[in-house]
């Protein structure tokens, strides 16, 4: 919801329900949202219901959001289906490499402006 700018209130307001009955699902005071609801959430946050019940996979449905969101050759499928240990290595190293190049980056920008 961050990502997307959206807070319970926007939310609850989209929903036409209470910002109460919004927060106790955001709060983990209420398990989910009726059926309808969830739908209508899944929609508005333009999340797949499955990951919006359950937490698993990816979270965005469709080919638009995920070239936004996705910016790798492979697919996020195959990603998901690495272990966790792997993923861990991989973010460590993406992490290393896009922190290295965004430094590089500047540095020729600095001496550019020297």
């Amino acid at each position: 919801m961050v990502a997307r700018n959206i807070d319970a209130t926007k939310l609850a307001s989209e929903l036409r329900i209470t910002y109460q009955a919004v927060k106790k699902v955001l709060d983990g005071k209420s398990a989910s949202f009726n059926a309808q609801n969830h739908a209508r959430v899944a929609k508005y946050l333009e999340v797949s219901s499955d990951w919006l019940a359950l937490g698993d996979g990816i979270p965005e449905r469709g080919s638009q959001l995920m070239v936004k969101y996705w910016p790798f050759s492979v697919s996020p499928d195959i990603y998901e289906q690495i272990s966790d240990e792997k993923k861990q290595e991989l973010d460590t190293r993406v992490s290393s490499f896009i922190e290295g190049a965004f430094h590089e980056t500047h540095q020729k920008t600095r001496k550019k402006k020297a």
